[in-house]
């Protein structure tokens, strides 16, 4: 997910240390836009959850699992961002944005919009789940286009002749039946 740099406000806060509750509480008191970075060592690699807030609410929610490439987004995503905040490794950075920077995130990135009930803010004691990472480790990859071409060696299969034109299916057709295939 990439966002706009904005003006770090804090940088390197410790999650064994910080109360994640206490902060999201300080967004909201001084109505903040932006978002807090949280990244952590997982058992495979790093990982970064983002929360996005809009004059102090929360509104989006991102998490990258950067050893799988796989990235969560939303309810799926807000859930990953609260077990972060529980890690015994890993830094929070808050990053402030204008209310235009954020609107423009949210706009390019709609399936990542989600806003927590008051019931999932309510400050609580929560334990590290490592199951989170386990469960994007064995999910499968998809291949975008792109990869697929590259694998395949296809290049210059940009234009995607309709089926019937030559007699050939569409080069998307093919792409999908590849996807299928292990490559071997």
């Amino acid at each position: 997910m990439n966002l706009p740099s904005g003006n770090a406000l804090k940088t390197g806060l410790d999650v064994a240390v910080i109360d994640f509750f206490a902060l999201l509480r300080e967004l909201s008191d001084r109505k903040f836009s932006g978002y807090a970075a949280i990244a952590t060592q997982g058992k495979y690699g790093i990982e970064e959850g983002t929360q996005v807030f809009d004059d102090g609410k929360p509104v989006a929610s991102f998490y990258e699992y950067y050893a799988f490439r796989k990235m969560a987004v939303g309810g799926d995503a807000f859930k990953r961002v609260l077990n972060a905040s529980t890690a015994i490794k890993g830094v929070i950075d808050v990053v402030e944005l204008t209310n235009e920077q954020v609107q423009l995130a949210i706009a390019f990135n709609e399936a990542a919009i989600y806003i927590p009930s008051a019931a999932e803010l309510r400050p609580r004691k929560i334990e590290f789940d490592p199951l989170f990472e386990e469960e994007f480790k064995f999910q499968s990859l998809s291949p975008t286009r792109d990869e697929l071409l590259k694998k395949y060696k296809v290049s210059g299969a940009v234009a995607q002749p309709s089926a019937g034109d030559d007699g050939l299916p569409a080069v998307d057709d093919l792409l999908e039946r590849l996807a299928g295939d292990d490559g071997e």
